[in-house]
């Protein structure tokens, strides 16, 4: 596989880990099951910290062309930030829906706990895209080593 098969691979995923987050979310208010099963949310807070890991490391690592001088310690970092900037936005729409329609009841220990796994999700999002990049790095010096030739 190429590196730009590899790149376009790796996109389709992200997309269709969004989508599919999409159903389950969408599954989980029509058939209630955030309030029929009390853990409904831990996997989805944590695919959605994965989510928005990958795709904050395609913006800020793949779209600008990472030619390997970020070191992991600033991927890591760039990708913890994003995921908790988008879970403080997610929060914040999760209590305006609550105040609007007296819906999810969530308290500080539910945001806590929220915030607790969208980090756990961007933790394996940062490791997945880690070794994403080390799979493209090779994939570039094979193809650089055979223009050499």
């Amino acid at each position: 596989m190429s590196a730009a098969s590899l790149l376009r691979a790796y996109r389709l995923s992200v997309l269709g880990l969004f989508v599919a987050i999409a159903i389950l979310h969408a599954l989980g208010f029509l058939y209630s099951l955030y309030y029929y099963w009390w853990w409904y949310d831990i996997p989805m807070h944590i695919l959605g910290g994965f989510a928005v890991a990958l795709l904050s490391a395609d913006f800020f690592f793949l779209q600008r062309r990472d030619n390997g001088e970020h070191t992991a310690k600033r991927i890591l970092i760039t990708i913890l930030i994003s995921v908790l900037a988008a879970g403080i936005i997610w929060e914040i729409f999760e209590f305006g829906i609550d105040k609007m329609f007296k819906l999810l009841g969530n308290d500080a220990i539910d945001t806590a706990a929220d915030f607790g796994n969208d980090l756990i999700g961007a933790l394996l999002g940062a490791w997945a895209f880690l070794i994403f990049r080390r799979k493209m790095s090779k994939k570039k010096e094979a193809v650089e080593a055979r223009i050499l030739l």
